[in-house]
Formats: structure tokens, C-alpha cells, sequence
């Protein structure tokens, strides 16, 4: 495994961390603050940024790295399991919160639209 620094806001630097990668692990977020808009536009567009990168250069695996903020923990008689989904309330919790289901529900758009054929 390789750790490559870049600044997943900048698609050549996204595109030169992924370079002929076939397996690749996101740990970024987008590094925002400010406004709800400007967190959820950071850590929304860069997840996507990279997942579009990896789709364009044939990445065989993409893995998010999220964090349990983004899902929903409504039932608490429900195990969390890799089938839990973002919470749908997010919008509800705070901008974290709310970004991070974000991310979730559109890259799991993206790789039903894109990935699964």
C-alpha cells in the first residue's frame, strides 16, 4: 500500500494519487468549513471527484472511508452492518452529520449507475 499526500480538490492531483492504482482507499473529506453549503459542496464533490477518477481510470475498487456519522442510528435495536444506510434524516444533524449520508447516498448513486453494469 502507498499513502500518496494530495489535495482531493484538485483533479490532477486526484488523478495523480490514483495513478495506475487498482485498488484505491479514500481517507479524505474535503478538509471544509464555514457554511453548510461549503462543507457539504468539499466533502460531497471531492468523494465523487474521486469516485469519477477511479471509474476513468479502471479501478477495479474503490473503498470510502465515511464515518458512522453518516449513518441512520433511528432503531436502537438494530445492529449497524455494511447494509445500513446514510441516515435519511441527515439534513435534520449537523453539517458533519449531513454530509458525510451525502457522500454516502451519491456514491452509492454512482456505483449503481456506473459501476454495476
Amino acid at each position: 500500500m502507498t499513502l500518496v499526500r494530495a489535495d482531493v480538490t484538485r483533479g490532477d492531483d486526484i488523478a495523480r494519487a490514483i495513478g495506475s492504482a487498482k485498488y484505491v482507499v479514500n481517507l479524505a473529506h474535503g478538509g471544509a468549513s464555514g457554511s453548510r453549503e461549503a462543507i457539504v459542496a468539499a466533502m460531497v464533490g471531492s468523494a465523487e471527484d474521486v469516485a469519477e477518477a477511479c471509474l476513468a481510470k479502471g479501478v477495479k475498487r474503490l473503498v470510502h472511508v465515511s464515518s458512522i456519522a453518516a449513518l441512520w442510528l433511528g432503531d436502537p435495536t438494530e445492529t449497524i452492518t455494511p447494509a445500513t444506510q446514510p441516515d435519511p434524516n441527515g439534513a435534520e444533524r449537523g453539517d458533519y452529520a449531513f454530509a458525510k449520508a451525502e457522500a454516502e447516498r451519491r456514491l452509492l448513486k454512482l456505483y449503481r449507475e456506473k459501476a454495476c453494469r
